[in-house]
């Protein structure tokens, strides 16, 4: 065989026509030597030979071993997967971002009610401290006669107000403010009622006002507060009512 085909053979076919040498010459050997003279003579050369065919195996297994991994790594499987995994981990971080936003939008939230509590509690203190300064009128131009019950639709809440008109002049423009308060006085809510639109209320009559809104009065009690009154002379009237003012509790 010519050398140019020995370097095409592999490394192991190699070690074991090198084996398949030495088994031959040991048994020409053997017609004129013993067992033991012959087995000393070899016995290091086969050892070598044995091991190093071993370790031959061994490397060729690993080498088609990490061939096959590769060969996985490069699949159109394995890509695909990659791919949809650094998806999957591109979406996880889009989301811990959209939580740590809401976070931060609820936090941001409950600081401004907190702000509009304490600052409902302070306008109720206030009000409270104006009533008390404030001396109601003995004859005021509009008085509260009845506050009817409440009705609602989808948001708002209606309250009707029946008011007389005590001048002697038509009223052009007229509300009524007033206050929701709780079992201990402390205010819940307040509002207007008022006139529609263009309505007018004449001398000595009785005239229909109301509330709008979305505030639910349930167990609340209505108590009007202040009133104003203007005529088609733009004659300006306004004052505070006594304790002894028409309330409704609902």
């Amino acid at each position: 065989m010519s050398r140019g085909s020995d370097e095409k053979k592999p490394f192991v076919d190699t070690l074991f026509d090198c084996l398949d040498e030495s088994l031959t010459a040991l048994k020409q050997m053997s017609h004129n030597r013993t067992i033991a003279s012959l087995w000393e003579a070899w016995q290091r050369p086969v050892t070598v030979v044995l091991c190093l065919v071993f370790l031959a195996v061994i490397g060729d297994a690993g080498w088609h071993a990490g061939g096959h991994s590769v060969v996985v790594q490069e699949s159109p499987r394995y890509l695909a997967e990659a791919e949809n995994l650094k998806w999957a981990n591109s979406d996880f971080e889009e989301s811990k971002q959209d939580i740590a936003n809401r976070q931060s939008q609820m936090k941001q939230a409950s600081a401004q009610l907190d702000q509009i509590k304490t600052e409902r509690a302070q306008m109720g203190q206030l009000l409270k401290e104006i009533r008390q300064v404030a001396q109601p009128q003995d004859s005021p131009s509009i008085t509260v006669n009845a506050i009817g019950d409440v009705s609602s639709s989808i948001t708002y809440f209606t309250i009707p107000f029946t008011v007389h008109n005590n001048t002697q002049n038509v009223l052009t423009n007229y509300q009524v403010y007033y206050e929701a308060l709780d079992s201990n006085g402390n205010i819940l809510n307040a509002g207007y009622a008022l006139p529609e639109s263009g309505a007018t209320c004449e001398p000595n009559s009785d005239c229909a006002i109301s509330s709008l809104n979305m505030f639910n009065p349930a167990g609340s009690t209505i108590v009007p507060i202040y009133w104003t009154a203007n005529t088609a002379n733009n004659d300006w009237h306004d004052g505070y009512y006594g304790t002894d003012v028409i309330r409704k509790q609902f």
